[in-house]
């Protein structure tokens, strides 16, 4: 009678070992599959996978929305995404957003030049002296469908590059001709692109944006 057989001994540990560096890819590569992966809500989904991709996916975020009033968060938040680029206070932030652009002034965030406060109800003098202490390198500015303060824009931010001030309310400081698109601009040597669409007064179309070279 044949003896029975013997089940495969297991692996060794070296073995295992070697196994489990064959699954495991560097960053390099995950980075080049997440940048395909636009969609945040992907990326918070692949941050719960393991340590590896939740700070891969940390470092890729460049964009972040404030919808509600999160001062005790914020510097948690930020500190978690260290390369953003673009903040964007939606209309639908109910807080005091001069405290918000005071608190994120204190902030270390070396990659930021993107600023979008467009359809906010005030204009956040306060909050914009001292958010450009901190930020005098901003690149981009949107005010759009909201209060705006011309004058305060060129001295906060004279290194803008581009600029939306369209569509402002009714009794708003607007750039009503072109000699105002001069005069703003003189200010701004680095802008190359201003959106000055619905100032009521502008003598063309209601949808103008000037490429300035």
């Amino acid at each position: 009678m044949a003896p029975p057989l013997l089940p495969p001994p297991p692996p060794s540990s070296s073995k295992r070992t070697c196994r489990h560096q064959e699954t495991h890819l560097p960053d390099e590569c995950w980075e080049l599959i997440l940048k395909h992966i636009s969609d945040h809500l992907d990326h918070e989904s692949l941050s719960l996978v393991s340590r590896q991709l939740r700070f891969l996916t940390n470092r890729l975020r460049t964009d972040l929305s404030v919808l509600d009033p999160v001062p005790p968060l914020l510097p948690a938040l930020f500190r978690r995404f260290p390369n953003l680029t673009t903040i964007k206070i939606t209309r639908y932030f109910t807080g005091d957003i001069n405290a918000l652009l005071s608190q994120i002034a204190s902030l270390d965030l070396p990659s930021l030049h993107s600023l979008d406060l467009s359809h906010q109800p005030t204009f956040p003098s306060h909050g914009l002296r001292q958010f450009s202490e901190k930020f005098p390198t901003l690149k981009s500015l949107n005010c759009s469908f909201m209060p705006q303060d011309l004058c305060l824009i060129v001295e906060c931010f004279p290194n803008l590059e581009e600029i939306d001030v369209s569509f402002p309310p009714y009794n708003c400081d607007e750039i009503t001709d072109y000699s105002h698109v001069k005069a703003f601009a003189s200010g701004l040597k680095k802008l190359r692109k201003v959106n000055i669409s619905g100032n009521r007064e502008f003598p063309f179309s209601p949808c103008v944006r000037i490429v300035i070279f």
